[in-house]
C-alpha cells in the first residue's frame, strides 16, 4: 500500500464510522437509488455496486447496504430484497419501484424519481435548522456550565458572607429565592439537555433508535399531509407511463405501509371499478380536495402529471415554510429562557453586594 493510502485510510475509517456528523439518511438513500437506477438502466447486476457503495458509507448504513447485497446475492429480486432490508431505501422509494415494476414502467419510474431526488424538488431543502439547533444547544451547555459552577463554588461563599453580616432569613429568601428555585431544577435541565444531545448523537448511526423515534413521532403527529405528497408523485409516474390510474391505486392499496392509506386507495379503486370518475373517487377518499379533482378532470394526461407534481412541490414548500415559522417563534422563547437564567443570577449577585454595602455602612 502506498504511503498516501496508508495516511488517508484511518481518516476514511473515522469518517465512515458515523461518530461524526455526515450526510443525512435521505442523502445516502438518494445515492443508493441513483446507483440502482444506473444498474437497471445498464442491465448490470446491482449487488457488486451496492457492496462497493457500502465501503464508502458510514458504518450503520454501510451494514445495511452489505445486508442488502447479501440478500440480492441469494437470488432475491430487487424489490423483495429492498422490502426485507427496509432501511436501505425509504418506504416511498420502495413503493415507487413496486409501482413501476407492476405497471411495466420500472426504468422510466426510476429515472424520473431519481431526477426529482437529485434536483431536490421533494426533499427538505432547508437545513439551516440543524446549524441553529446546534448553536442553541452549545449556548445552553455553556450557560448550564456557568450556572453549575456558580451553584457549586460561588454561592456557598456568598451564603457564608451573608450570614456573617446578616442573620435575616427573610432577607436571604428575598435575595437568593429565585436562584434557589433555579438550582432546584438544575439537575432536571442537565438530564433533559444530555438526553437531547444523546438522541441527536445516536440517531445518525443507530437505526433502531431512529425507527423508534419515527414511530413515536408518527403516533403523536398525523403524517397524512406528508404521505399524500409522495402519493401524488406516484400517480404522476403512472400517468407519465401511459398506464391506467386504477393500476396505481391497486398497487398502493396493497403495498403501502400505512393501513389507513391502504383503505383510502382501496375505496377509491372500488369506486372507479363501479363507474365513478377517478379524480372524484380520490376526492371522496380524501386523497385530494374537490377543487383539485375538478381541475384534474379537465386536463390532458400530460397536464395531469405536471399538476400532480406541482401540487406535491407546493405542499413541500408549505411544509418547509411552516417549519421555518416554528423556528422563528421558538427563537425568542429560547432567548427569554436563557435571559431569565442570567437575569436571576445577576439580580441575586447585585442585591447581595448591595446588602453587603448596606451592612458595612450601618
Amino acid at each position: 500500500m502506498r504511503n498516501s493510502e496508508m495516511a488517508t485510510k484511518p481518516i476514511q475509517l473515522w469518517k465512515n464510522s458515523g461518530v461524526i456528523a455526515g450526510n443525512s439518511l435521505a442523502d445516502h438513500q438518494a445515492t443508493l437509488f441513483s446507483v440502482l437506477s444506473g444498474a437497471i438502466r445498464l442491465r448490470t447486476p446491482p449487488a457488486p455496486l451496492i457492496r462497493a457503495l457500502a465501503e464508502e458509507s458510514p458504518s450503520g448504513y454501510g451494514s445495511t447496504l452489505r445486508q442488502l447485497a447479501d440478500t440480492m446475492e441469494d437470488d432475491v429480486p430487487l424489490i423483495q430484497a429492498l422490502e426485507q432490508v427496509p432501511d436501505a431505501l425509504s418506504s416511498d422509494m420502495v413503493l415507487a419501484l413496486r409501482l413501476g415494476h407492476q405497471n411495466g414502467i420500472l426504468d422510466q419510474a426510476m429515472e424520473t424519481w431519481r431526477q426529482e431526488e437529485n434536483r431536490g424538488l421533494f426533499r427538505n431543502r432547508n437545513n439551516t435548522w440543524i446549524g441553529e439547533l446546534a448553536y442553541w444547544l452549545l449556548v445552553a451547555v455553556a450557560v448550564l456550565i456557568l450556572v453549575t459552577y456558580f451553584a457549586i463554588r460561588v454561592l456557598p461563599q456568598f451564603q457564608k458572607l451573608w450570614f456573617e453580616t446578616s442573620t435575616s432569613e427573610a432577607a436571604y429568601a428575598e435575595v437568593f429565592g429565585p436562584v434557589d428555585s433555579l438550582f432546584q431544577i438544575l439537575p432536571y435541565l442537565w438530564v433533559g439537555l444530555l438526553a437531547l444531545l444523546g438522541v441527536l448523537a445516536t440517531t445518525g448511526w443507530s437505526t433502531q433508535i431512529r425507527k423508534w423515534l419515527e414511530s413515536l413521532w408518527k403516533s403523536w403527529v398525523p403524517s397524512k399531509a406528508n404521505t399524500n405528497l409522495s402519493l401524488l408523485r406516484m400517480l404522476a409516474l403512472c400517468i407519465d407511463g401511459g398506464r391506467p390510474i386504477v393500476s396505481a391505486l391497486s398497487t398502493i392499496a396493497k403495498y403501502h405501509p400505512t393501513a389507513s392509506v391502504r383503505s383510502q386507495f382501496l375505496f377509491a379503486r372500488n369506486e372507479i371499478e363501479h363507474g365513478q370518475v377517478a379524480w372524484d373517487a380520490l376526492c371522496d377518499a380524501s386523497v385530494i380536495t374537490k377543487p383539485v379533482a375538478e381541475c384534474l378532470s379537465n386536463e390532458s394526461p400530460r397536464s395531469q402529471a405536471w399538476l400532480l407534481r406541482k401540487l406535491a412541490e407546493v405542499g413541500m414548500a408549505r411544509r418547509e415554510f411552516s417549519f421555518q415559522v416554528f423556528w422563528v417563534l421558538m427563537r425568542p422563547v429560547v432567548i427569554l429562557g436563557l435571559g431569565w437564567i442570567v437575569l436571576s443570577l445577576g439580580s441575586s449577585v447585585f442585591r447581595f453586594l448591595a446588602g453587603l454595602v448596606h451592612s458595612s455602612i450601618l
